[in-house]
């Protein structure tokens, strides 16, 4: 059985055992191996591609994103929104998706300065 929770598929397998997804609706490649996403709850987060890169562990999978000119930017939405692929190798869940992503709201509140207004001083001759 499953039933949608403010835009967060939540299924359950077995009777108590609730397990959660969230559902990607967009992707969208952005320069230096990022990627834009938006999930069915509406958050929009950003991904950062490069750390697969480094990580031992997916390394070796993700490589060719960097090195085969264009890849990156083939990303689609995978079926139903349960995550992201390039290629019948190349993909990656949507909760890992969301873990481990940023929240664009945290990205625009750090790199936003909060504007300061400044004030003249008027001399008025005595």
């Amino acid at each position: 059985m499953e039933k949608m929770v403010n835009g967060v598929l939540m299924a359950y397998p077995d009777k108590g055992n609730e397990v959660t997804f969230y559902i990607v609706s967009t992707v969208t490649p952005l320069p230096d191996y990022m990627l834009y996403l938006t999930f069915k709850n509406g958050e929009h987060r950003i991904f950062d591609v490069k750390q697969l890169f480094s990580n031992p562990k997916f390394s070796k999978v993700f490589m060719p994103l960097k090195t085969e000119r264009g890849l990156f930017n083939k990303v689609k939405v995978g079926t139903a929104g349960y995550g992201v692929y390039w290629n019948d190798c190349i993909n990656f869940g949507c909760n890992s998706l969301y873990a481990k992503s940023i929240a664009l709201d945290s990205i625009l509140s750090i790199t936003t300065k909060p504007k300061t207004t400044r004030t003249k001083k008027v001399l008025t001759p005595a």
